[in-house]
């Protein structure tokens, strides 16, 4: 089932060889021998999030799974992750929205990767569970 979380995988086919004999159960030895009938599973992608995604989980993993949004949003600009086109007057508006927009909601609704906390003026963002185990395959 890993080849199935490739973007290309016109040449990847997933399959599963049975085993040909099932010894009696010792721990001390090989639990199957030979190979029996192979089986064709059906072809179906796992999703991953997109680079993008990928980067902004790599940069609050690089501040301990736990980075202000208005940081976390600084930092993306830097590495041009993340382009405002906005006015001078408006630009840090306009970088939290498209932070928010392009990141934090898929982020946070469609993978369950982060969660947000306010506290006092600032906002938090921090991995859910499933979001620092994904830190640690995905990059």
């Amino acid at each position: 089932m890993a080849c199935m979380i490739f973007d290309d995988r016109t040449n990847i086919h997933p399959y599963y060889p049975e085993a040909k004999d099932y010894p009696a159960y010792n721990l001390e030895k090989q639990q199957t021998t030979g190979i029996g009938e192979i089986h064709k599973l059906p072809k179906y992608q796992l999703r991953t999030p997109n680079k993008e995604l990928i980067e902004i989980l790599k940069i609050i993993r690089e501040n301990k799974g736990r980075i202000q949004k208005k940081e976390l949003a600084e930092i993306a600009e830097e590495r041009n992750i993340l382009n405002i086109n906005a006015r001078d007057e408006n630009h840090s508006q306009a970088r939290y929205a498209s932070l928010d927009k392009k990141f934090i909601q898929p982020l946070k609704q469609t993978w369950n990767f982060i969660e947000e906390e306010k506290i006092g003026k600032n906002r938090w963002v921090s991995f859910t569970h499933d979001g620092l185990k994904a830190s640690e395959f995905l990059f």
